[in-house]
C-alpha cells in the first residue's frame, strides 16, 4: 500500500500544519504590501496625469481658400482655365450664359474709361469722339443707348450753337439801339433849342399884347405853339429812356443767355458723367453675375463642372481658389461646453489628423491663441497657433492641405493623482454637508 494512502489529510495534526502559516512569511508580506502602498500614496502628490478635452479641429492657412460661387443659372459657354491651372487676382475663369457680348462689353468698358480719362474736357472730347453703336450688349442696351442718345444731343447741342447766335442777335440789336439812341439825343437838342425858341417868342408876344398891339388870337398861338413844342421835347427825352431802358434790357439778356449757356452745358456734362456712372455700375453686376472671376491669385481647382456648356445653378459652388502660398497656419477648435471653461490661452494642445494616422506619423503640437467669448452651435471656438508648423513629435513634416480636420486634445490642467482621487471625495462632501 502506498504511503500517501495511509496518511489521513482530514487529521487534527495535518489541519493544524496546514492551516497555520508560517509566521516569517506573513510580516515579509505585510511589510512588502506596506512599502508598496506607501511608495504608491507618496508618488500619487508627485506623478501627473492631464486633464484633457477633447474638440474636433480644422486648420487653414491665413488666407483661406476662396470658393467661387454662380449667380446666376445657366450653361457655361466659355471656359478660359483647366483645373489646377494657376490663376490671378481678378481673372476671369468662365462665363455663364447671358444675352451679351462679352468682347463688345470689353470694348465698351475701354471707351468708358477713356471717357472718364478726360472729364475735366468731357466737352471738347465728345464732340471729337466717335462712338460705336453696333454693341450688342443684351441687358445693359438700354443704359448703352441711352448714354449715345445723351452724347448725341450734346454734339446737337453745341454744333446749333443756340445760345450764341442768340447772343450775336442781342448785341446787334444794342448796335441799333445805340444808334437811335444817338439820333434821339441829336433830336432832343434840337427840340430843346426849338422851345427854347419859342419861349422867347412867347415873352415877346406876351409884352405886346399888354400894350395891345398883338391880339389876342396871336398870343393864344404862340403860347399853343410852346406847348406843342414843350411836348414834343417831353416826349424825345421820354423815348430817349425807353430806349436806354431797352438796351440795359438787352444787356441783361446777353448775361443770361451766357449762364443759360454754361448752366445747359453742364446739365448736358453732369447727365453724361451721371450716364456713365450707372452704365458702369450696371457693367460691374453684369459681371458679378455671369463672370466667374477669381478674387485672388492662387490655383484653380474644379469642384464638380469640368467642362464647357454644363448647367450650373445660381448658389452652387463651381471653383475654389487655393492660394500658393501660405504664410502661418491657423486651428480653429470647437470645443465642447462641458468643462470650456478650463480651457485658457497659452494651454498646450495635441492634435491627430484625420488624413495622417497618429500612430504612424505622431502628433502634432499647437498652443492655445484665443477662446471665443459667445458659443455657437453649443460649441466655444478656439484657436490655435502652430510654433512648430506641422511637424510632428515623430519628427515628421505633415503636408499642409487646406481645412484639414482631426482631434483636438487639449491639456486644461496637469493634476497629481493624488487629487484625482480626493476632488470626487471632496466634492461628495460638499454635497452632503
Amino acid at each position: 500500500m502506498p504511503l500517501s494512502d495511509k496518511i489521513e489529510i482530514r487529521s487534527e495534526e495535518v489541519q493544524e500544519i496546514i492551516g497555520t502559516p508560517p509566521a516569517k512569511i506573513v510580516r515579509i508580506g505585510i511589510t512588502i504590501l506596506f512599502i508598496l502602498i506607501t511608495v504608491l500614496l507618496i508618488g500619487s502628490f508627485f506623478f501627473k496625469y492631464p486633464d484633457i478635452i477633447t474638440a474636433r479641429i480644422s486648420v487653414k492657412g491665413d488666407n483661406p481658400p476662396a470658393e467661387i460661387q454662380a449667380r446666376a443659372t445657366g450653361k457655361i459657354i466659355k471656359l478660359n482655365v483647366k483645373d489646377k491651372d494657376k490663376v490671378s487676382k481678378n481673372q476671369v475663369l468662365a462665363i455663364i450664359e447671358n444675352t451679351c457680348n462679352y468682347s463688345d462689353l470689353i470694348k465698351l468698358k475701354k471707351e468708358l474709361k477713356t471717357i472718364e480719362e478726360h472729364s475735366l474736357t468731357l466737352s471738347s472730347f465728345v464732340l471729337s469722339y466717335r462712338f460705336s453703336e453696333n454693341y450688342q450688349v443684351g441687358e445693359l442696351q438700354k443704359a448703352y443707348s441711352g448714354l449715345i442718345g445723351q452724347i448725341k444731343e450734346y454734339k446737337d447741342y453745341t454744333e446749333f450753337d443756340y445760345h450764341d447766335k442768340k447772343n450775336i442777335a442781342y448785341k446787334k440789336q444794342i448796335v441799333a439801339l445805340t444808334k437811335y439812341l444817338m439820333n434821339l439825343k441829336s433830336q432832343i437838342n434840337l427840340s430843346k433849342t426849338d422851345l427854347n425858341l419859342s419861349e422867347k417868342q412867347l415873352q415877346r408876344d406876351s409884352g405886346l399884347y399888354k400894350k395891345e398891339f398883338l391880339s389876342l388870337a396871336d398870343f393864344e398861338k404862340s403860347k399853343s405853339n410852346v406847348i406843342s413844342k414843350k411836348n414834343t421835347y417831353e416826349s424825345l427825352k421820354s423815348s430817349f429812356s425807353n430806349v436806354e431802358i431797352r438796351i440795359t434790357e438787352t444787356e441783361q439778356n446777353i448775361l443770361e443767355t451766357e449762364i443759360q449757356k454754361v448752366t445747359q452745358k453742364r446739365d448736358y456734362e453732369s447727365r453724361i458723367t451721371e450716364t456713365i456712372a450707372n452704365l458702369n455700375a450696371q457693367i460691374k453686376l453684369w459681371e458679378q453675375t455671369y463672370l466667374l472671376t477669381s478674387p485672388v491669385k492662387g490655383i484653380v481647382n474644379f469642384i464638380r463642372y469640368q467642362n464647357k456648356n454644363e448647367n450650373v445653378t445660381s448658389g452652387e459652388t463651381v471653383f475654389t481658389i487655393v492660394p500658393e502660398h501660405i504664410s502661418k497656419l491657423i486651428g480653429y477648435a470647437e470645443v465642447p461646453l462641458s468643462g470650456s471653461g478650463k480651457v485658457k490661452i497659452g494651454q498646450n494642445v495635441n492634435i491627430k489628423f484625420d488624413d495622417y494616422p497618429d500612430t504612424q506619423f505622431g502628433m502634432v503640437r499647437a498652443k492655445i491663441k484665443d477662446v471665443s467669448l459667445v458659443q455657437s452651435n453649443k460649441f466655444y471656438l478656439a484657436t490655435l497657433s502652430f510654433p512648430d508648423s506641422l511637424r510632428t513629435n515623430y519628427k515628421i513634416s505633415l503636408n499642409f492641405k487646406q481645412n484639414m480636420q482631426g482631434n483636438a486634445d487639449i491639456i486644461t490642467e496637469d493634476l497629481p493623482l493624488i487629487a484625482r482621487i480626493i476632488n470626487p471625495i471632496k466634492s461628495l462632501f460638499y454635497e452632503k454637508f
